[in-house]
């Protein structure tokens, strides 16, 4: 091996820790306060029928992705089963963790479990590889698509209302605790 490749490898290797790091730090910055409410209150999982609607909202994306799809050999349909399956246990993961907060507001849960939760985890996982795309177009001084640097704002924004809706469905129990 020579020296540049050896290089190239240890850069390709710590950015894919520093991804990994990340992507779990940002994850848990957000989400944390949520399991901790789960961790003190250990409710058991209830459902709602507000729950499987938003089961239904989620199912929709990775199915609406393959309904063009005419040929089904190969690996679409492993893809899109793959896909729904991430869906179906990040759901059932929300679920169990708003039930065991004690969230019982439809709104507050439906807002949570639908759109929380999933937009956490991409944008969670799109942070960094988004900000290394900008930062390497701006270095080499070449065009990126207007939508990188358009999502470059747009995912720092997402991930800062996430972390603002958790506190607020949280804010339920703090108050019913005051009361």
């Amino acid at each position: 091996m020579r020296l540049s490749e050896t290089v190239e490898m240890i850069l390709v290797l710590g950015s894919l820790f520093l991804y990994i790091l990340t992507t779990v730090w940002l994850g848990r910055r957000i989400l944390k306060p949520m399991d901790v409410a789960a961790e003190r209150t250990e409710s058991p999982t209830q459902f709602m029928m507000t729950d499987f609607l938003s089961l239904m909202f989620q199912l929709q994306l990775p199915l609406a992705m393959f309904s063009g799809v005419r040929d089904w050999e190969g690996g679409a349909v492993l893809i899109c089963g793959l896909l729904c399956m991430a869906v179906l246990l990040t759901w059932w993961g929300g679920i169990r963790t708003v039930s065991r907060a004690g969230i019982r507001d439809p709104k507050r849960r439906g807002l949570f479990v639908a759109l929380i939760l999933p937009v956490t985890f991409v944008c969670s996982l799109t942070a960094l590889p988004l900000a290394g795309t900008v930062c390497y177009a701006i270095a080499t001084r070449e065009d990126a698509p207007w939508w990188v640097f358009l999502l470059s704002v747009l995912v720092p924004l997402l991930l800062f209302a996430c972390k603002r809706a958790v506190d607020w469905v949280l804010s339920e129990n703090l108050e019913l605790k005051a009361k």
